[in-house]
Order: C-alpha cells, then structure tokens, then sequence
C-alpha cells in the first residue's frame, strides 16, 4: 500500500487486518453485499485512512516516532 508525505511516496508492503463477522450476519451481509464484502468494507477503507494518515504526518512521524 502506498502512501505520499510531503512530496515523498512510502510503500508498505502489508498491513494486517483481522475482521471477524458475527455467525448470524453471514447471510445477510453476503446477500447484500456478495463474498467479497471485504474488499469494500476493509480493503477500500483502509487504503483511504492510510492515504489520509500519510498527509497528516511527517516522514519522520511515519517510519520513526509512531512505529519505531
């Protein structure tokens, strides 16, 4: 996933996310939504809070005050 700060793109190769659904929701969420629910509930969300996180934040911020 990349991401632009002040002019300079960082990729991260992964980020982890573990999502649970509730047994009784499968159906219903998989009705509305089709098996690939994810991909617009997680996937296109974070790829959106990341980028927003990155121009909020310094290089430095990013690679070494917050995940050092």
């Amino acid at each position: 996933m990349d991401c632009g700060t002040g002019g300079i793109e960082i990729s991260f190769p992964s980020i982890e996310i573990v999502s649970y659904l509730q047994k009784e929701k499968v159906y219903e969420v998989v009705r509305d939504y089709s098996i690939e629910y994810e991909r617009l509930w997680i996937d296109q969300q974070m790829r959106a809070t990341v980028g927003k996180f990155c121009t909020k934040h310094t290089l430095e911020e990013i690679y070494i005050t917050k995940f050092d």
